[in-house]
């Protein structure tokens, strides 16, 4: 009967034993699914940042582009208006363009208002 008494025991130990393992077995895969919804939340936010990021970039680039436009529009328009100014100064003056490179295209010139 004490061989019968210390198995039973012994059984008992190693039923309790299993308990605590699977219990420690849930602790670990719980704290292993936490660290995985924390992992894809982190790439989630990351892929998000990039998409932005990318966007922002894009933006910049068409700002850029616009702003180079807007220079090259602002020059051709600068060269317009020069160019009225010195047609309409020759016409007052009775000129001709051939004379552009004489003293009266330098006189042309000074006589611009400074900006």
């Amino acid at each position: 009967r004490a061989a019968v008494d210390q198995v039973s025991e012994q059984i008992g130990q190693a039923s309790s034993a299993i308990e605590q393992m699977t219990g420690r077995a849930r602790q670990v895969n719980d704290a292993l699914q936490q660290m995985t919804n924390i992992v894809e939340q982190s790439a989630s936010g990351a892929a998000n940042v990039s998409a932005a990021t990318q966007e922002q970039m894009a933006s910049v680039e068409e700002i850029a582009s616009s702003s180079t436009s807007l220079g090259q529009m602002a020059d051709e328009m600068r060269a317009m208006c020069v160019s009225e100014e010195k047609d309409a100064f020759f016409e007052k003056e009775g000129l001709s363009n051939d004379v552009w490179e004489s003293t009266f295209g330098i006189k042309w010139f000074a006589s611009l208002p400074i900006a």
